[in-house]
C-alpha cells in the first residue's frame, strides 16, 4: 500500500515535507494521470550525452498486456544534455575500469519512466536492457544503449515492488501489492506464469542460481521458494518477528538470507529447511536491502538507520559499517566481481563504494527525490537508479 511504502522510505514527517516541497518546486509534469492513455511520441532514440537533465521526450513502444497483446501505458527517454547534442551510439556495453571518482562517470540519459514513482529496477546480466516497475502497476523494458522503450508489461493490478532477472537474462520476475509473482518472457514480453500464495504484498525476490526457482518475501512475514513452470511453492520459511523487505541467496544456492521490518538478518538452509543463524549487532531500524558477494562469504545490508553493514557469513561477525548517507538506505547492488557496491537512499543520492576497503568512491546526486532502486551490470559498465521523482538515471562507467 502507498501508506506502507511512504513509511518505509521516510523516517520522519520532516523528510516527507522536504520531498513535497521539492515536488511543488518542479514544473508541472506532462505525464498522463492514472487511467489515462499517454500521448504518442514521435519515433527516435535517446543519444549518449555528457550529463543529466530533468526533461525531454523520445521513443516509446506499444505496451504488451499479460496475454502478449498490446495494452496501455507509455514511457519517455530524455536526452541527458539540455542542448540535445548527440554522441556516438554504442553497439556493445562500454569497456573500462570501475569508477574511481566523480570524474569517472557520466549520466548517459534520463528515462521518464513511471507516474508517480519508480519503485524497482533490474538490469540484464550483459547490461543490454533494463526493467523498471512503478506505482502505476506497470513494468517497462528499456534498451540501455538507446533509451528506447521495448515493451510495457501489463498484468499486475497494484504497484510493482520488486524485479529480478534470471541468470540467462531470458526471464523477468516481478512482485506486487496484488500478492502475486509473475514470470515474463523478456524477448516477447509475454506473461509466462503467475505464482499465487503470498497473503500480503510481495516485497522482494531473487532467482536461484539454476534459473529454475525463485525466492520471494512479503508482508505476510514469509519467505517462499517457487519452482518455475509449476504452481508449486516448494518451501515456506516463516519469519514471525517482522515483514520481509529483502531477500538474497548464496551463489551455491544453499542459503537464503532475509531481512525486514524487525531489523534482523536471518540465514535459512535450503537443505534442512531450518534457520541457521540470525546476525547479531544488527541495524537499529528496518533492513531495506541485502546483497551477497559472489564469493558467498560476505553479506552487505542497508537500513532505514542510514547505515550499510558488511558481514562475514561464515562467522556471522560484523566486518565494518559504512556511513555517509543522511537518510534511509533503500537499495543495494553489487558488480559481478564483487568489487563495487552501489547504494541508493532517501537522501536522493546514489553512492559507490569499494567493497574491500569500505572507501566511498563517488556520490551521484542528480535525482530530486528518494532513490528507491539501483542496479549494476555484471561487468560494472552500467549503473541505473530509480527514484520517487519518476525518473531512472542511466550511468555509464568510464
Amino acid at each position: 500500500m502507498l501508506k506502507d511504502l511512504v513509511s518505509e522510505r521516510y523516517p520522519s514527517a520532516d523528510a516527507v515535507m522536504r520531498d513535497l516541497r521539492l515536488a511543488l518546486s518542479r514544473p508541472m509534469s506532462t505525464q498522463p494521470a492514472f487511467g489515462m492513455t499517454a500521448p504518442a511520441f514521435r519515433p527516435g532514440t535517446a543519444q549518449p550525452q555528457s550529463s543529466c537533465s530533468p526533461g525531454g521526450t523520445s521513443p516509446s513502444s506499444p505496451p504488451v498486456a499479460a496475454n502478449g497483446s498490446q495494452g496501455r501505458a507509455q514511457g519517455t527517454a530524455t536526452p541527458a544534455h539540455p542542448s540535445g547534442v548527440s554522441g556516438p551510439r554504442l553497439s556493445h556495453p562500454p569497456s573500462g575500469p570501475p569508477i574511481s571518482g566523480s570524474h569517472g562517470r557520466r549520466c548517459r540519459y534520463t528515462l521518464t519512466a513511471h507516474n508517480p514513482w519508480v519503485t524497482a529496477i533490474a538490469m540484464s546480466r550483459d547490461g543490454r536492457w533494463l526493467a523498471s516497475g512503478g506505482l502505476d502497476d506497470a513494468i517497462k523494458l528499456w534498451n540501455l544503449e538507446t533509451g528506447e522503450l521495448l515493451h510495457t508489461l501489463v498484468g499486475h493490478s497494484k504497484p510493482v515492488n520488486c524485479l529480478a532477472v534470471s541468470p540467462d537474462s531470458q526471464l523477468l520476475a516481478s512482485g506486487s501489492d496484488d500478492y502475486t509473482l509473475k514470470i515474463w518472457n523478456v524477448e516477447s514480453g509475454a506473461l509466462v506464469q503467475t505464482l499465487v500464495g503470498h497473503t500480503r504484498d510481495v516485497k522482494a525476490m531473487v532467482f536461484h542460481g539454476n534459473g529454475q526457482m525463485v525466492v520471494s518475501g512479503g508482508e505476510d512475514r514469509t519467505v517462499r521458494l517457487w519452482k518455475i513452470g509449476t504452481e508449486e511453492c516448494l518451501r515456506i520459511f516463516p519469519n514471525l518477528a517482522g515483514m520481509i523487505r529483502t531477500v538474497a541467496i548464496t551463489p551455491d544456492g544453499q542459503t537464503i538470507a532475509s531481512a525486514g521490518s524487525d531489523s534482523q538478518i536471518k540465514l535459512w538452509s535450503l537443505k534442512t529447511e531450518t534457520l541457521m543463524r540470525t546476525l547479531i549487532k544488527s541495524h537499529f531500524s528496518a533492513v531495506n536491502a541485502i546483497v551477497i558477494h559472489p564469493n558467498g562469504k560476505t553479506l552487505i545490508s542497508g537500513s532505514k538507520d542510514k547505515t550499510i553493514k558488511v558481514w562475514n557469513l561464515t562467522t556471522g561477525e560484523l566486518v565494518r559499517t559504512l556511513t555517509g548517507h543522511t537518510d534511509a538506505v533503500n537499495a543495494l547492488a553489487l558488480s559481478g566481481d564483487g568489487k563495487l557496491l552501489v547504494s541508493g537512499s532517501s537522501d536522493t543520492s546514489v553512492r559507490l563504494w569499494n567493497v574491500e576497503t569500505g572507501e566511498l568512491k563517488s556520490t551521484l546526486s542528480d535525482h530530486m527525490n528518494s532513490v528507491n532502486a539501483v542496479s549494476i551490470s555484471s561487468a560494472g559498465h552500467w549503473i541505473a537508479s530509480g527514484s520517487s521523482d519518476s525518473t531512472i538515471k542511466v550511468w555509464q562507467v568510464l
